[in-house]
């Protein structure tokens, strides 16, 4: 899971966390197939355990952050370097790690197979699943219908990021380009 994701982290070995105490941790995240231990887990931790963000990113994983780190952040963030208000940003997941982005976007989207609590929360969910690119769905329906004006022209590029799991991202949105570039 975290090939390619993740630079410079450590598999462990054995069962020993001690290596741990000297190591400045990014992000914890655990294989734990059963929804019921995930909460379990997840319990736990928060009793015992200083506050974190907890999160739980598919039908296997928990992970835990800092919690000033989540998805919500990041996009405004991001949108206020580049000078993008966040009633403009549209945020799209499926899970419980992209439920502060959602509620944080301007338009907040559930793909057609969410979970059911972050379908409740979206402005809009989706008619593709996450395999059947609920982006372009997303791009064609919202982004389109703004951008229709006289002599406008928008262009946009998906790229294919991982063959294993069919996921696209947006790579370029440009108003006024050419589309033929």
């Amino acid at each position: 899971y975290i090939d390619g994701r993740l630079n410079d982290y450590e598999q462990p070995k054995d069962e020993s966390i001690e290596f741990l105490k000297e190591k400045q941790i990014t992000k914890i995240i655990f294989s734990v197939p059963s929804e019921s231990e995930r909460l379990a887990l997840q319990k736990y931790v928060q009793e015992n355990f200083e506050e974190m963000n907890i999160t739980f990113s598919s039908d296997r994983y928990i992970e835990f952050n800092s919690k000033e780190a989540d998805k919500g952040q990041a996009a405004l963030h991001l949108g206020e370097l580049l000078g993008i208000k966040p009633e403009e940003i549209i945020a799209i997941g499926d899970n419980g790690n992209d439920v502060p982005m959602i509620k944080a976007a301007g338009l907040g989207v559930s793909v057609a197979n969410g979970r059911e609590f972050v379908k409740e929360i979206a402005d809009y969910v989706t008619e593709a699943d996450n395999n059947h690119d609920p982006v372009a769905e997303v791009i064609e329906k919202f982004i389109d219908e703004v951008i229709r004006w006289p002599k406008k022209r928008m262009s946009t590029r998906l790229q294919k990021t991982s063959n294993r799991h069919r996921s696209w991202s947006l790579t370029s949105l440009r108003i006024g380009a050419d589309p033929a570039r």
